[in-house]
């Protein structure tokens, strides 16, 4: 064990050294950046670029989610008004869908629990009560589904796959969760085209391509609080939220509850301002930027 720490010592000593002798370097996101200069010290060298997210295609879904997708229909439980939560990523241990199945089965709890004080007249402190983990939620919010919409590569990433799928059921949601393995592209558009909310709960990932096809396509974002997402994605654009922040399972099922109770005037404000924050992320910015940077040291070179 030593040995290895030793090992990714010496490794991450001779990548600084390296880097340092860059011309140019570029980053995806500021969480990079940051990383990337601590080891380097190349601060005036180093530029953010973001990925080029070609997002036109899903700025064209109307924001309003009146219709639903007959394909959809097909995979899901059959209810009068569907409201989708949905997750998009490779079934891989950093992605963490374990707490998004956490997360929504405390959220159906929540909600059932409010239903139930709301039959029995319980109004505000009066009858504040206690949320038990272990109760079977398969009656609550009939109208919600989630969807885990993935990619396996391997045996193990099936295997993981079907872990969760256990675990839905040992929380009661097994009815309200449907796994999407390898979709085809053209389910997932319909997918993004239906859903109301779209979880991310990878600890500081670099960027978040995922988090801005929710933001294009008029899904609400709930995003972990770290990396990319929360230094230059889901934050205020003009002024205004185009998402939520989460970290914990309770954090995650308040914000499902509030994107899913949000009023309709509010939610279209939220997702226009969310796609006029996702342009920065255009092919055209893309290269535009990497045209001016590039150009700096291609011209210093020739002098």
């Amino acid at each position: 064990r030593r040995l290895k720490v030793w090992y990714y010592k010496a490794f991450a000593w001779v990548y600084g050294v390296v880097g340092h002798f860059s011309d140019l370097v570029f980053v995806n996101s500021s969480w990079t950046f940051n990383h990337i200069v601590a080891l380097w010290n190349t601060p005036h060298r180093t530029h953010i670029l973001y990925p080029p997210a070609d997002t036109k295609y899903l700025q064209k879904f109307a924001v309003d989610r009146k219709a639903f997708p007959l394909a959809c229909r097909a995979s899901l439980p059959s209810t009068s008004s569907p409201l989708l939560v949905i997750s998009l990523g490779q079934f891989r241990p950093e992605k963490n869908q374990e707490l998004q199945l956490r997360a929504f089965a405390r959220f159906l709890r929540n909600r059932q629990q409010q239903e139930e004080m709301k039959r029995e007249g319980y109004e505000g402190k009066r009858g504040k009560r206690s949320i038990d983990n272990t109760t079977t939620t398969t009656t609550a919010a009939k109208n919600v589904s989630l969807v885990l919409i993935g990619g396996c590569r391997n045996t193990n990433d099936h295997k993981r796959v079907e872990d969760l799928k256990n675990l839905a059921q040992r929380l009661g949601i097994g009815d309200r969760v449907v796994f999407e393995v390898n979709a085809s592209f053209e389910l997932l558009v319909e997918y993004l085209a239906a859903a109301h909310a779209g979880l991310h709960t990878m600890v500081n990932e670099h960027f978040g391509i995922g988090v801005v096809e929710f933001m294009a396509a008029g899904v609400i974002p709930i995003a972990h609080r770290s990396g990319g997402p929360m230094m230059d994605i889901v934050i205020k654009h003009k002024g205004r939220d185009v998402g939520f922040l989460a970290e914990t399972e309770e954090e995650y099922a308040s914000c499902i509850s509030k994107v899913l109770n949000l009023e309709p005037a509010k939610r279209r404000e939220m997702c226009e301002i969310g796609r006029d924050r996702v342009n920065q992320f255009s092919n055209e910015e893309f290269l535009c930027r990497f045209k001016k940077l590039s150009k700096s040291v291609i011209f210093s070179r020739n002098r």
